[in-house]
């Protein structure tokens, strides 16, 4: 134990580039024990390792992705109740109009429109803010398969927001009478 620590004085390291090298090692051990266990060659360890360390980047890029479209979800989420709220609440009484129609309606989108805006904002500072994490991690240079993944990673969940949203709007009164 004394000569690592003395090696890692030589080398200058950081905590930083000491978790990494003791991840990349993990990583390796754990690449050739589980090729050990399944009875896979060597050969095949590589495409294994390559497998691991592209599933752990996309989980911490999943991660991040999640936490920053949360973040800008629980930012909006006062806003987008009210709207949904008011609108349901509209549907359930009994003398509408075709003009309370149209004004709820018109309401609705300028409400849809606005808390939109804001969802786009507060996820743009938060992406701007996640891709400058990548950046500092990788010492100032952009490694764009980590920013592919991040992408990949934020559509997803914005796809995911958009399919439990879309049937609550178009399941209105307003949208299923004309």
């Amino acid at each position: 134990m004394e000569k690592i620590r003395s090696l890692i004085n030589k080398a200058n390291l950081t905590r930083e580039q000491i978790l990494a090298l003791v991840s990349f090692f993990a990583t390796i051990i754990t690449t050739f024990g589980l090729a050990k266990i399944f009875n896979v060659s060597l050969q095949s360890a590589g495409p294994l390792m390559l497998i691991l360390v592209l599933s752990i980047l996309f989980l911490i890029t999943w991660v991040l992705a999640g936490m920053i479209i949360l973040k800008s979800l629980f930012l909006v989420s006062g806003e987008l109740s009210l709207m949904i709220f008011l609108a349901q609440s509209y549907c359930d009484v009994k003398n509408r109009t075709q003009a309370s129609d149209g004004a709820l309606i018109s309401l609705f989108g300028f409400g849809l429109l606005y808390i939109g805006l804001l969802f786009i904002r507060s996820l743009y500072k938060g992406l701007i803010g996640g891709l400058k994490t990548f950046e500092k991690r990788n010492d100032g240079n952009k490694s764009w398969p980590i920013v592919i993944l991040f992408g990949l990673s934020i559509g997803l969940f914005l796809w995911q927001l958009y399919e439990v949203i879309n049937p609550i709007v178009h399941n209105l009164c307003v949208y299923n009478t004309y």
